[in-house]
Parts: structure tokens; sequence; C-alpha cells
């Protein structure tokens, strides 16, 4: 309910509001080379905004993305490390809201947003300056993957679109997991983990609001934070909920899949194996260290797909993204092609 360009940030017990924060001209980043804060600081960068950030000095596999875009982390944390920056953005991880860079932003009044809000701030444009339309990939596993599928699908149709993938180096994008975009979507990770563990624990991906969300599937994981199988869809509920003239795009195979749709209510589109699937996969094989197989939804055959990944699984990962590709009016030879 709050207008776009107002960021709400929380920080222990404290929520703090900035109704008119421009984009800002620097933001430190707590834990930089995390595989979902890499490619924050990436994009950051890439959109003109002066990036500096800390972590362990220990060698990590994002230092090679960190060191082609330029950014080199200050070893460790230490309060000094936090300098006159407009914004800081933290992990989770490293003691969240009670590492001492974040405390020490605290006491200068620097906002602080956690990943998860940064990422839902990207998407939206209240950082960035740049208003998109959310692509936000969900799922217990096979984020990644389809993320980077569907990222290359845009590239490739020449829609330079920003995006956020949590991993170091992607072949296909140049070897980057960030970029800023100046195209209309943004496609991201939808990370149902909690935003952070002490302090907020709603999951990460209820700070995005995408048009289009795909979810991959949905399995118990993090029993630390979703004690039964039915805590976890409801989290993926709640976040299918907030979709408003939108889709999503949901592996329909699981029977956790098939509670889902019982009880939402909104646009799908649903894509596996099962003939009750919209969009059925068949005929799988594998040749010549390719898989191979065949699509039919309801209203049009999708015929063959030739991929150099292997696993049915990335069969599926494949649907999702070209389905999705497909409501953002690519063709599905296009989608093929990439």
């Amino acid at each position: 309910s709050l207008p776009s360009t107002t960021i709400v940030y929380s920080l222990s017990s404290t929520v703090y509001r900035q109704k008119t924060m421009n984009k800002p001209k620097s933001i430190h980043f707590v834990g930089i080379k995390g595989v979902g804060m890499t490619p924050l600081a990436i994009i950051a960068k890439e959109a003109g905004i002066a990036v500096t950030g800390s972590d362990v000095a220990e060698a990590f596999l994002t230092d090679t993305p960190l060191n082609d875009a330029g950014i080199v982390p200050l070893e460790s944390f230490s309060p000094e490390h936090v300098g006159k920056v407009d914004l800081v953005i933290t992990t989770n991880a490293h003691q969240g809201f009670d590492n001492p860079e974040v405390i020490k932003a605290k006491d200068q009044h620097i906002p602080v947003l956690t990943k998860g809000e940064a990422v839902g701030a990207f998407m939206e444009g209240t950082i960035l300056g740049t208003h998109y339309t959310g692509i936000s990939v969900a799922g217990t596993h096979g984020k990644t993957t389809t993320a980077a599928m569907l990222a290359t699908i845009l590239t490739a149709a020449r829609k330079d679109p920003g995006y956020l993938i949590g991993t170091s180096e992607i072949p296909s994008l140049k070897g980057m997991p960030g970029h800023f975009g100046r195209g209309q979507h943004f496609v991201a990770e939808a990370d149902e983990y909690v935003t952070e563990p002490n302090y907020d624990r709603s999951p990460q991906f209820m700070y995005q609001h995408p048009t289009i969300a795909i979810i991959t599937n949905i399995d118990h994981d993090h029993p630390d934070i979703y004690p039964t199988i039915e805590d976890v869809q409801q989290a993926f509920l709640r976040f299918a909920n907030q979709i408003v003239n939108g889709v999503v795009i949901i592996c329909g195979d699981a029977k956790t899949a098939k509670d889902f749709l019982k009880q939402y209510k909104g646009n799908v589109l649903t894509y596996g194996f099962s003939p009750l699937n919209d969009y059925v996969i068949s005929s799988y094989r594998v040749e010549n260290g390719k898989i191979h197989f065949r699509v039919q939804g309801k209203e049009i055959d999708l015929g063959a797909f030739m991929l150099s990944v292997p696993g049915e699984h990335n069969a599926l990962n494949s649907v999702a993204a070209c389905l999705a590709a497909r409501e953002t009016g690519i063709t599905l030879e296009a989608c093929k092609q990439a």
C-alpha cells in the first residue's frame, strides 16, 4: 500500500520510513561475496552507483564476477568500513543486523536494507530509479537454473532485462549473475528463506511483487523455519497471492503443487510430465549427451525441444522459462533458439 518511492527498512525492533529516497549515490554491501549479494552489487555498479563491500578473506565462488565488475571487497567486518554512504544492504548471514557494520550504520542513521528487501526494491525501482515488470522465480530448488535460462532467453531476444541470479559465472550471460537492464523486465530468484533470522522471519520473497511468477516445486526445506510441509505451502500461497493481474507458472506434477492449486485462485499455467498439466512434456530421451522431448499444450503444440544440459529436471526448468518468456511476447522459436 506504500507508494513506489517509499522504502521501508527494519533494524532490530525499530522500523524507519524514508518517504523521499532518491537513487542513492553510494551503497555499502555487508557480506558482498554471498551469491545473493554479489549480483545486487554488480547491478548497483552498472546503474552508476558507487559500491563498496566487505566479507571474509577466504576465496569464494563469486570472486571472479566481482573482480570482473571492478569490485574489490574489504576483508573482514569492521565499523571502519562504513563510510559516508547513502545506503547499507546486509546479508542475513554474518550476524545479520547484529553485524558490527550494520550497527555502525544504525548509529550513523544510514538506511539499512536486508538482501530480501533490496531485491524487491531493485525490482520495483525504488533504488535503481528504473521501474521494471517483475518476473520472480521461486521454488525449493531449481530457481537458479530456471532464472538463468529465462534471463538468457530475454537477453537473446534483445530485451535487455535486468536480472539477479544467485550464483557465480553464467556463460550465456557474459559470465555475470547480475545486470542493470534498460529493458522492461527484471528477473530475480525469489527465496522462501527468512529475511533476517533473528529480527524479521518473513520469507524473503514476500518483498517481491512480480507480474509473472514461476514456482518450480514446493518441497519441505528449511525445517528450522517451516516445521511442516503445510507451512511451506502456506508461505508460497501468500507469495502468489501478492500477484495482481499476472500469472503463476507452476510445475503441477507433485502432490504439494496440487494442494497449492486447490487453494490458489489466481491465473495459473501448469507444466510437467503429468497429462493433467496445461503443458505436458513427453517423448523424453537422451541422445549423444543431449536431451530431447516434446511439449503439448491444451490449445497449442509447442513441438520438439533439445537441450545440452542433462536431466528431466532441466526439461522442466526450460519449459517454465519458455512459458514465462512467451508471457512477455517472445516467440516460441526465439525461446527454443536461446
